[in-house]
This record gives structure tokens, C-alpha cells and sequence, in this order.
């Protein structure tokens, strides 16, 4: 049902008057299943193409293909000196030496 402008001030008010805020209450009923980012996604999709429908949206929505990964951090000064030592330190290895090196890794 589409409340008039004039109701739905009046209704306002009432929340005004029982909370001394203009803010809504606090209601009952089903809690919201969406995230903010989910409804932005939802919103954003649905106007690209709107031939989707609501299934099509919510498959996409739990494809989980949407999501950006993260940015993995750089390497560290103390972990690039290590990695720089450890090179300096094998760098005089034969094909064999990595072929062993390898073999133990792998069992």
C-alpha cells in the first residue's frame, strides 16, 4: 500500500513524539539478508542488462566470481635482504645441487 505524503508525515511525527528522534524505530519482521556491497552489486548488474532476471542476479550474486582480489603486499626490506642472501649463498650450485634440492622438497 503507497502511503500519501500527508500519512505518512503524520506517521513520522508519531515516531518523533515516542522516540524525541526523527529517525525510524526499530521494527519487526524478516532482517535484511543483503550486504551493502551485495545490493550495490545487485543494483549495478541489473541496471548493465536489464533483461536479467532475479535468478540470473542471484546466481551471479553467489558465483562468487564478482569479488576483486586483494593486492597482495610487497615484499618487505628484511625479507628481500634474506631472499637476496640465500641467492648469493647458492649461486655457485650446479644443475645437480637443484635437482637434489628439488627431490627433497617434492618427498
Amino acid at each position: 500500500m503507497i502511503q500519501s505524503g500527508a500519512r505518512r508525515l503524520k506517521n513520522k511525527n508519531k515516531n518523533v513524539r515516542h522516540s524525541e528522534t526523527n529517525t525510524d524505530r526499530k521494527r519487526s519482521g524478516r532482517p535484511i539478508a543483503t550486504t551493502e556491497s551485495e545490493d550495490t552489486f545487485l543494483r549495478v548488474n541489473s541496471l548493465r542488462d536489464r533483461r536479467l532476471t532475479g535468478q540470473q542476479l542471484q546466481a551471479q550474486l553467489n558465483s562468487g566470481c564478482r569479488r576483486v582480489a586483494a593486492g597482495k603486499p610487497l615484499l618487505r626490506s628484511q625479507n628481500k635482504t634474506k631472499r637476496l642472501a640465500w641467492a648469493m649463498k647458492q649461486h655457485h650450485w650446479t644443475t645437480e645441487d637443484w635437482k637434489k634440492l628439488h627431490a627433497c622438497i617434492i618427498r
